[in-house]
């Protein structure tokens, strides 16, 4: 498997951070669980079928655990992104099922969008010690700030996710649009804001609160950054993104 790059259908893509796949000795896959919907498309099959992607937060502290969690719930999810950091400042992203077959995380959207576990616990309002020197040594994880976030209309103190995190998602939600042209890369928005609810149609980038009112994740998540991030990548020369794409074509075959 080629490191730094994401998969749908056998198709690679190259994200430009740290991947593990599910099939690496340090990697996690629900392959060997089973629960999770298999489909047999080629990638030109599987754009059509695709248009949105969901972020969660896991309730944990790191990769591990969230696996281990959702292997005991008989869940699973395409990606989750890990809480260290590396030398480029980004954090670890695993890709625990290839994008042609559907994670157990989000239904009813579970078929037309893949999905990723940002680890990090958010509920500052009930333990604000969680993120504490002696609990970061002892689980071997990164500070985490402090933030107000307001979702289904009430307003929490919660933790965010690190920096490191919000740079491999920022480059996992580029890389997922860039396979995926039907994503639309935004998030759902009324009057310029960001949606913190409900939407009544869910598509492009979404959270799981968007989709129902029993769900709460990604709590402070910084969504406007995110998405500039996105767009900033998507307006690079039209000369470096079509040799990007001839490179990624060349790789695929």
């Amino acid at each position: 498997m080629r490191e730094n790059s994401i998969i749908a259908s056998g198709v690679f893509k190259d994200i430009g951070c740290p991947v593990i796949h599910w099939n690496h000795p340090r990697g996690y896959s629900f392959y060997k669980n089973g629960k999770y919907s298999a489909r047999d498309l080629k990638y030109l099959e599987l754009i059509k079928e695709i248009d949105s992607f969901v972020l969660h937060h896991s309730v944990t502290y790191n990769a591990s655990a969230t696996y281990n969690g959702l292997v005991a719930r008989g869940l699973s999810v395409n990606f989750i992104i890990d809480d260290d950091i590396d030398e480029n400042g980004y954090a670890t992203i695993y890709q625990c099922l290839d994008m042609k077959d559907a994670g157990w995380s989000h239904k009813p959207l579970n078929n037309r969008a893949p999905g990723v576990e940002i680890c990090y616990y958010p509920n500052a309002w009930s333990h604000p010690n969680l993120y504490s020197e002696e609990n970061i040594k002892k689980n071997n994880v990164q500070p985490h700030n402090i933030i107000q976030d307001t979702i289904h209309g009430h307003t929490m103190d919660v933790f965010m996710p690190t920096d490191a995190q919000i740079k491999s998602c920022a480059a996992l939600l580029w890389g997922v649009s860039k396979l995926f042209p039907n994503i639309r890369a935004s998030f759902p928005k009324e009057n310029n804001e960001i949606v913190k609810g409900v939407v009544k149609d869910p598509s492009g980038f979404l959270s799981h609160f968007n989709i129902t009112t029993n769900k709460v994740d990604p709590m402070g998540f910084p969504f406007e950054k995110v998405e500039a991030e996105v767009n900033k990548k998507n307006r690079r020369p039209f000369g470096w993104s079509f040799l990007a794409r001839l490179i990624d074509r060349m790789k695929s075959r």
